[in-house]
């Protein structure tokens, strides 16, 4: 699943969605994401919290690096 952090990011900011799971969940994990999501709670995968946590990682090594305009 790495590299997916700039897809999910981006599908989570456009769509405003409130939870997000993998198709390879388990049963608890599935009733799980829907109870919290159901009640008004946010609920997303642990892989997917990673892959999120990389992508903000990167997202911010990138914006520390300041290039001039002929190097961009």
């Amino acid at each position: 699943m790495s590299g997916q952090g700039a897809m999910m990011n981006e599908m989570i900011n456009d769509a405003d969605i409130n939870g997000y799971i993998l198709k390879n969940v388990n049963r608890t994990q599935l009733l799980t994401a829907i109870d919290k999501i159901f009640g008004g709670e946010i609920y997303f995968n642990e892989k997917v919290l990673d892959e999120l946590e990389q992508f903000a990682q990167c997202k911010k090594t990138v914006a520390d690096i300041h290039l001039s305009k002929p190097e961009i």
